[in-house]
């Protein structure tokens, strides 16, 4: 019987577990930003900063950090950011490796 009682624990700190997991995930999935300064460190090495990545992936005008609170999670991500592209004249070109997310 203590083999099952010990087992339900481990079953239910696996679950909890996985809970929490996907939940802060879920923060970054759907408020992520390449304007959030929780990862403006690698803007410009592993992805284009906002301005860049509006006038080569849509042939924008010009690209701008505006505020946005996370609607999910905003005790996780404080001023959180959002990337805006003023006048895109073309869907994202997905055929550029820099362009994508």
């Amino acid at each position: 019987m203590k083999f099952f009682t010990g087992l339900s624990v481990l079953f239910c700190l696996l679950l909890c577990s996985a809970s929490v997991q996907s939940s802060a995930s879920g923060c970054y999935d759907a408020d992520w930003s390449r304007c959030s300064p929780s990862t403006s460190g690698l803007t410009g090495i592993v992805w284009r900063a906002c301005d860049s990545y509006c006038k080569v992936c849509y042939n924008a005008d010009s690209g701008a950090c505006y505020d946005s609170p996370s609607k999910n999670c905003p005790g996780l991500l404080k001023n959180n950011k959002q990337c805006a592209c003023k006048n895109k004249r073309r869907s994202l070109n997905r055929l550029n490796p820099t362009c994508w997310p």
